[in-house]
């Protein structure tokens, strides 16, 4: 497998295309790009355990070049050749008794992709890892890496493997009765340090390859009815709200609307870093997080951008908090509050019959 690292420009343009190398391992079915696809995802259909941040520190300055990638998939079976014991630690710069480190045997993992975000607003140094395949419930994933100036979380030499937790297995997430993630200070939430690490604000259409001038996206409410996609009285609309469409074309050119209001477009703007839409591996990245959090209490560790820009943020009441603080979300169980419809066309003849391939080249 190819491992890459790359600096990219902006945040967003980790999804845009720098990495689009391969369409492979299936057969190539014809699709007619005449046809007008549309699309509906809820909520909680974010893409899981793929996208992690490896720090919630914006003083790291990581060296790229030295992520090493480890997991631990728990299993007796497999090529046990491959794997070795190591210790996992919040922060293996910190001593901690042997009662909250966690022990595994680890493999090293070539299945990935480093990428790094250079805005200074997003409130994180933006350094994350995107692996080629989803990481199961049981498995525990870490890292080791050092920072330019040489120094190193986590070591890997000879027979020392010390790797620093970015998910543990889902039985080290503690819960409380309500089936909702312990906050880490109390007892039992130890481990629940590390969900900050993972991404939650991916979502994966059907399609690749998305002509962008077709491209349409409108959030509803599941509790308007008629649907809506506004909130508020006035009404803002929800992808205002989210951050995906504040700004308007002037000329040649984007600049924030008038309070926020946008276009009724997802914003595209390279030079300002907001580019949402990753139109050839039909990948959406909303600006938050947590996007369907309560926004003007974001918590710790969660990134976020050009707040200032929009015009509403979500309230407690129009939040979905629960899509992010249960463990195990039961969408048979509970009424998630938005979903939204990608409407577009392709710009290619050819869906891939298999899955994307998607790694840097160094």
């Amino acid at each position: 497998m190819t491992v890459g690292v790359q600096r990219l420009p902006a945040w967003q343009t980790l999804l845009l295309g720098a990495c689009l190398g391969l369409l492979g391992c299936g057969d190539k079915t014809p699709v007619d790009s005449r046809i007008h696809h549309v699309e509906r995802l809820q909520d909680y259909q974010y893409v899981r355990r793929t996208f992690f941040y490896l720090t919630s520190d914006p003083t790291e300055n990581i060296d790229l070049r030295t992520v090493s990638v480890w997991v631990d998939d728990r299993s007796a079976s497999g090529d046990v050749t491959t794997k070795r014991p190591g210790i996992a630690y919040l922060d293996p710069r910190a001593a901690v008794p042997d009662s909250i480190r966690y022990f595994g045997n680890f493999r090293f993992e070539t299945g990935f992709a480093v990428r790094q975000a250079l805005s200074a607003r997003r409130g994180i140094d933006g350094v994350f890892i995107e692996l080629d395949r989803q990481l199961d419930e049981q498995s525990v994933l870490a890292v080791t890496y050092r920072h330019m100036d040489g120094s190193s979380v986590g070591v890997a030499t000879g027979d020392s493997l010390v790797v620093k937790m970015l998910r543990p297995n889902k039985e080290l997430l503690g819960i409380d009765v309500s089936g909702n993630f312990l906050s880490p200070g109390r007892p039992g939430g130890y481990w629940n340090s590390t969900l900050p690490y993972e991404m939650k604000n991916v979502y994966r259409l059907d399609y690749t390859d998305i002509n962008p001038d077709s491209f349409q996206l409108a959030i509803y409410d599941t509790r308007s009815n008629p649907r809506a996609d506004t909130l508020g009285n006035p009404g803002s609309r929800i992808t205002e709200i989210v951050g995906l469409d504040n700004e308007v074309i002037q000329g040649s050119s984007y600049q924030f609307g008038i309070g926020g209001k946008g276009d009724g477009k997802v914003d595209n703007d390279f030079d300002r870093e907001r580019t949402f839409v990753d139109y050839t591996r039909g990948l959406i990245l909303f600006p938050d997080t947590r996007p369907f959090f309560y926004q003007p209490d974001p918590g710790a560790g969660e990134a976020t951008r050009d707040r200032d820009h929009r015009p509403a943020l979500l309230s407690r009441a129009q939040s979905d908090t629960l899509i992010y603080l249960q463990r195990d979300y039961n969408p048979n169980a509970l009424v998630n509050r938005y979903y939204f419809e990608a409407s577009f066309y392709l710009r290619s003849n050819l869906k891939p019959g298999g899955f994307l391939r998607h790694f840097l080249s160094p």
